[in-house]
This record gives structure tokens, sequence and C-alpha cells, in this order.
């Protein structure tokens, strides 16, 4: 477990740029919580408003079950989503997993010409 947890702990701050179209963004929360799903998820509950998300998914993935909570708010020049999941799985040592991770994300302009979603 203290090995897992230190390689989590040196993951650390990670920044990345993308293009968001216009037609991406009207998709809002939904959208997004459709596309974090890697494996079979169900999303069992969904409150999301132009500004703000709470939500609770379930995944089955081959790692094992996978319980996920996303809570966030949001404007149209940035968002902040924190993201609180926790898994069990004969895979991971101990057993059961949980991670808390945080993602802010701001506008820094318009999208460059040719640019992909």
């Amino acid at each position: 477990v203290a090995a897992m947890r230190g390689m989590m702990e040196g993951v650390g701050r990670q920044t990345h740029s993308f293009c968001l179209t216009e037609a991406e963004a009207d998709e809002g929360f939904r959208k997004m919580a459709e596309n974090m799903q890697n494996g079979d998820c169900t999303i069992e509950e969904f409150d999301a408003s132009v500004s703000k998300i709470d939500a609770q998914m379930t995944c089955n993935t081959e790692q094992g079950a996978a319980s996920v909570k996303l809570t966030g708010t949001g404007t149209a020049e940035s968002s902040e989503m924190t993201m609180d999941m926790s898994q069990t799985s004969e895979m991971i040592p101990g057993g059961e997993m949980q991670m808390v991770m945080k993602v802010t994300n701001r506008r820094t302009g318009e999208c460059e010409a040719g640019a992909d979603g």
C-alpha cells in the first residue's frame, strides 16, 4: 500500500492544453462525464446545471468495480472538478484503493485555426 501511495503522490501537478469547440462546450458536464468512462459504467445520479455538477457513477473495469463521485462548479471562463474514486479488486494490494483528484480548467483564448476539439 505504501508503494502505491508513494507512486501516486509522485505524479504531482500536470498541465495540459486542448481546444474545446463551442459545440463541445454546449454539450456540458454530462458529455464530459460520459467521456471519462473507461470501462462499463453506469451513471447512477446526475444533477448538473450550467454552473455545477453533482454525479455518481459505478464502473466495472478489468481491474475491478469502481465507484466515482464527481462534484464541481464552472463558468464560461473556468471550472473546478473533484473526482472521488474508490475501487475494489484482488489486483490491488489490500483489495481496495481510494483516490481523490482535483481538476481545474481555465479558458486561455480562442482555438487556433484548424485545431480539433
